[in-house]
């Protein structure tokens, strides 16, 4: 019953610092709006795949042995799709403004589980550029493959787009609203129990200075 009593103080607490629960939300929300609008520059991922024979080991029914596939051979074509001679490809075709190095550092290749398919992820702060480099990168990495491995089963699944980049950041951005929402709201909440919980104890500490008071007149009475 007691603990009852307790969650139902509780309720009551917050039910009457709802508006500074509710601000304290809403002005959480706001400020990673205007950070992310505003001072923050976003990243856009444009990512493209390609189809990989052998990527993936067989059994001998022809199933997928396991969903990840062989870490040398991911590292073999890791090293292709980012090594100096594409990217200086990439770099001079598309006439980039930086490194082989500083390229180097936008690209990230990953495996599609249980798959014979890698994804090619280039993240820029401008949508247009990750696609092209993307995009480019996929080919040039194709035509490296055919060439230096004598691979013929090398196919592009998918391209980057804009359209896919910019959904990419949406969900992202609604993402990270939703739990400064969330963050704003504990704290919201936490501040309004601790409000209450020194209201209570400043009120406790009054009616027990007037009673002191109280007694204090009552002995004085008695005594004259």
């Amino acid at each position: 019953m007691s603990e009852e009593l307790f969650v139902l103080n509780i309720l009551k607490s917050l039910k009457k610092r709802l508006s500074l629960i509710l601000s304290i939300t809403i002005l959480s929300v706001a400020t990673v709006w205007f950070l992310l609008e505003f001072v923050i520059t976003p990243d856009f991922e444009a990512t493209t795949q390609i189809w990989v024979d052998g990527l993936v080991d067989e059994t001998l029914e022809g199933e997928a042995a396991a969903d990840q596939a062989d870490p040398l051979i991911m590292e073999a074509y890791d090293s292709i799709f980012k090594s100096k001679d594409v990217l200086q490809i990439v770099k001079n075709e598309l006439k980039l403004p930086y490194s082989v190095r500083e390229l180097h550092d936008l690209i990230t290749v990953t495996h599609a589980s249980d798959s014979q398919v890698l994804n090619i992820t280039v993240r820029h702060e401008d949508s247009k550029e990750a696609v092209e480099i993307a995009n480019k990168l996929t080919v040039v990495s194709q035509e490296a493959l055919m060439e230096w491995l004598g691979l013929d089963s090398i196919k592009i699944i998918t391209k980057a787009s804009e359209e896919a980049a910019a959904a990419s950041i949406d969900e992202n951005k609604i993402f990270d609203l939703g739990l400064a929402g969330a963050f704003g709201l504990i704290v919201g909440i936490l501040i309004a129990i601790i409000l209450e919980m020194l209201n209570t104890v400043f009120k406790n500490t009054k009616r027990g200075r007037r009673r002191r008071k109280k007694e204090d007149v009552k002995l004085q009475t008695v005594f004259k």
